[in-house]
This record gives structure tokens, C-alpha cells and sequence, in this order.
């Protein structure tokens, strides 16, 4: 299926430490990789980012649970305007 068609052909990537962790967690926290839709707000990927790593070793691992991400849109904050990224998304057909 085209992606025209779907109504989620964008999609967003941010990272997010989850409220009430930090105490349970002694001080760290859980911090949270997810992708989203644009258009209906449905989690399409969530990855647990690591203590003492950051969420940038987790933007492809979420982006690897879509199929197929020809004519996808992917947006993500300044963090992640890297070199690497840009050529992973581009490689599977993602913009």
C-alpha cells in the first residue's frame, strides 16, 4: 500500500523521561525512545533508552519496527539532525 494512502505517512521521534521514575529508580529515571504518528497520535515504536546512554542510539531501533517507511515523513528534534540519521531514513525511502 502506497503511503498516500495511510493516513500516518509522517511520522515524529522524541525521548521523554517518564514522570515518578526517578525516585524508584534512585535518581536515573526511565527514559523513553518513542515514534508517533502525525495524523492519529498511534505510538508506532517505543524503545527504552538506557542509563548512561542517550536517545540517540535509539532513533534507528525504533524506526526499525515500521516496515516500510517509503514516502514517510520523519521528523525528530535537533538532536537527531545527524548525518547518519538523515542516511538511514533516506536508505529505506523515509524523508
Amino acid at each position: 500500500m502506497p503511503w498516500a494512502d495511510v493516513p500516518w505517512a509522517a511520522v515524529a521521534l522524541d525521548g521523554t523521561s517518564l514522570r515518578g521514575t526517578f525516585a524508584r529508580t534512585g535518581g536515573a529515571g526511565v527514559h523513553l525512545m518513542a515514534g508517533i504518528t502525525h495524523g492519529t497520535g498511534i505510538v508506532i515504536g517505543q524503545r527504552l533508552v538506557p542509563e548512561g546512554s542517550c536517545e540517540v542510539t535509539r532513533f534507528a531501533p525504533v524506526l526499525d519496527q515500521v516496515a516500510d517507511l517509503t514516502e514517510v515523513v520523519v521528523a525528530a528534534d535537533a538532536l537527531h539532525t545527524t548525518r547518519d540519521h538523515a542516511t538511514y531514513v533516506t536508505d529505506r525511502g523515509g524523508h
